[in-house]
């Protein structure tokens, strides 16, 4: 475990403390309209190794370099409160690393897996950042050990790498970066923040990934919904299959919860289905429309 006195030494050396904060004054929510940009503020690193003995990695050694990393990354993550920025939020938490290993069937190869995890110390309507990923590497004259060093290491440099651009994102005015990321893992973590914290303007940009395979496709349904603008039905209802019962399912959900004109023409046609189910769910969403009206 890193202490917080180890981080706090590492906030001295990486970067200047910003100016005092007015201790009276109090920032208004993360999750507050309008957006306010928040600051993570990492107060420990717990380190677990699983089956990797203590002999062979340091777990301290770990999170100290893990938090230093994503300290000198930017003013997203800071040591300590008054190190944010004025005009951020800040927001306490901590970070938890899960490392384990075991040698492939042939013993030739170490795999090591790596959960990277935020996790917040008050309520945040946020989701919080989180990272997996597994690597291997040989195994050189019977030295495992020397193998599960090899391979944490490169693991540690890609926690730091997945955790930052997620966090990046996390405090970004503008999301719609994160929609055109090459990485379909940030593609999805950009979804979930816009479903949680429904900006303007890119339904458009959401809708254009419905058609993307899952987890991506659902997370652009998901955030569609979560953004409720009746102006992205028509993209929703063009893509859908009708014969996929369980697709048409959520784009009937989907559908109902957004609402306005077009949401309840694509109701009118499939209270027509030959699905007795479908027709049924599609009449009541359009009666519930209905009565949704101004």
């Amino acid at each position: 475990m890193a202490a917080l006195a180890t981080l706090t030494a590492l906030a001295a050396s990486c970067k200047k403390a910003a100016p005092a904060r007015d201790a009276a004054a109090t920032p208004p929510p993360v999750d507050a309209a309008p957006w306010v940009t928040p600051s993570l503020v990492i107060d420990r690193v717990e380190v677990s190794l699983g089956t990797i003995p203590d002999a062979v990695v340091s777990s301290r050694e770990l999170g100290r370099q893990l938090a230093r990393c994503l300290i000198e990354a930017g003013d997203v993550v800071v040591a300590l409160a008054r190190q944010v920025p004025a005009g951020r939020r800040p927001v306490p938490a901590a970070i938890a690393l899960g490392f384990d290993a075991a040698t492939t069937p042939d013993g030739a190869d170490r795999v090591v897996t790596l959960t990277a995890s935020v996790t917040w110390q008050a309520p945040v309507a946020l989701p919080a950042p989180r990272f997996e990923l597994a690597a291997q590497g040989p195994i050189l004259d019977g030295r495992t050990d020397v193998a599960t060093v090899a391979v944490i290491e490169r693991l540690r440099e890609e926690a730091c790498r997945g955790l930052a651009a997620q966090i990046e994102l996390l405090a970004a005015d503008d999301l719609a970066p994160g929609l055109a990321a090459d990485d379909p893992t940030l593609v999805q973590w950009t979804l979930a923040l816009i479903a949680a914290r429904r900006p303007p303007g890119l339904g458009a940009a959401v809708a254009a990934l419905l058609e993307r395979p899952p987890p991506v496709g659902d997370a652009a349904l998901a955030a569609l919904v979560a953004l409720g603008d009746p102006a992205t039905v028509s993209a929703l209802t063009a893509q859908v299959d009708l014969s996929d019962a369980a697709r048409l399912g959520a784009t009937l959900d989907a559908v109902i919860a957004i609402g306005g004109p077009d949401a309840e023409a694509f109701l009118q046609v499939l209270t027509a289905h030959r699905s007795p189910d479908v027709a049924a769910r599609a009449t009541a969403g359009l009666a519930e429309l209905r009565q949704r009206r101004p």
